[in-house]
């Protein structure tokens, strides 16, 4: 007994596989960023905020928040506020869009 295979099934299996995988593959850069980022920027994501000088935000421009906020885990939020890792990326001219999450928190309006 002959089994058919669907050759479109098949497609669509390699494709998405691609792009998961290329995916997951990106995140590994962030971790390196993000701890850079927290070690950087703790005066003004701690329990105090500290606001950002014009030369701090250029340099803050740089990073990829949106990411950082995606690999934030239970232990960085032990160190760092949510909120004014949110409020120094909004300073920076890198808000996170409403709907994604930074840590454990859902961004639901700036």
């Amino acid at each position: 007994m002959s089994t058919k295979v669907d050759h479109r099934l098949l497609l669509f299996a390699l494709v998405l596989a691609m792009f998961t995988a290329h995916q997951v593959l990106g995140e590994d850069d962030r971790y390196p960023q993000k701890d850079v980022f927290i070690e950087k920027c703790m005066d003004t994501i701690e329990i105090v905020y500290v606001n950002p000088s014009q030369s701090y935000i250029h340099t803050v421009e740089k990073y990829d928040m949106e990411c950082i906020c995606r690999v934030i885990n239970p232990t960085d939020e032990m160190k760092i506020s949510i909120m004014k890792t949110l409020r120094l990326a909004y300073v920076c001219h890198q808000p996170i869009p409403v709907g994604r999450k930074c840590g454990s928190k859902s961004i639901l309006y700036h």
